[in-house]
């Protein structure tokens, strides 16, 4: 994993890396893409395999031609989609910030209110790359050391790994613990939650179950795509 470090050497606030097999490196950084001369050998796709890809995962890139997951550097996580793409094997790497780096946000009272609700669907919308996953982090751990609350998540990948403080974390990834989304949730109903965090709402399924633990008094939180607040109330 030392070529992942020393890219981010080079470029410490790359928020992307993506690899082509026997193609030049690129990294995005303020939103751009720059071409490094380091090129992504074929060793560097194996090394991928057999350090970040169970042998479930292994399975589901071989038949469906694309996967994801997450790992940590040190410090840093990343989640990792590697699919195909005209023949040869192709990664997507995102940069995930480290929380306790992350600067004061101007919104931090606002975090704080979201943090003593008892129940309710909180949704964390905007388009891809906007901060919704650090953003709804930032307030599921806020919430893990000042609260004793019982918090599940449902991920696919899990992208922050949480440490239990003052409450009892459980994270759930889609294939490894939970078969779907909206399963997850209705499982987590029977497990006594006081907060369900949801990492993508896809699905009618995953939607009408989080609507209905959020209706029966759980704090449910989730990301959705969208490029306005208020298309997320249109989605639903």
């Amino acid at each position: 994993m030392k070529h992942i470090e020393q890219w981010l050497a080079l470029y410490p606030e790359a928020t992307d890396i993506h690899l082509t097999e026997d193609g030049n490196v690129i990294v995005r950084e303020y939103g751009g893409l720059k071409e490094l001369e380091e090129r992504a050998e074929k060793s560097f796709f194996d090394m991928l395999f057999h350090s970040c890809l169970s042998p479930d995962k292994r399975k589901v890139y071989e038949e469906k031609g694309a996967c994801d997951t997450s790992f940590s550097i040190g410090e840093n996580r990343f989640r990792l989609h590697l699919y195909r793409a005209g023949g040869k094997d192709c990664a997507a790497l995102r940069v995930l910030p480290v929380l306790d780096r992350v600067e004061k946000d101007p919104d931090e009272k606002w975090f704080e209110k979201i943090a003593k609700l008892s129940s309710g669907l909180v949704l964390f919308s905007g388009p891809t790359g906007s901060g919704k996953s650090t953003t709804m982090a930032r307030v599921l751990e806020g919430i893990g050391k000042e609260k004793a609350r019982h918090i599940v998540t449902l991920e696919d990948p899990i992208e922050y790994t949480f440490v239990n403080e003052k409450s009892l974390i459980h994270q759930r990834q889609l294939g490894r613990d939970v078969a779907s989304m909206a399963e997850g949730v209705r499982q987590a109903l029977r497990e006594d939650p006081d907060v369900i965090m949801i990492g993508e709402l896809r699905d009618r399924a995953t939607l009408e179950a989080a609507l209905h633990a959020a209706e029966t008094g759980h704090l449910v939180f989730a990301t959705m795509h969208t490029q306005r607040a208020v298309m997320a109330v249109n989605r639903i």
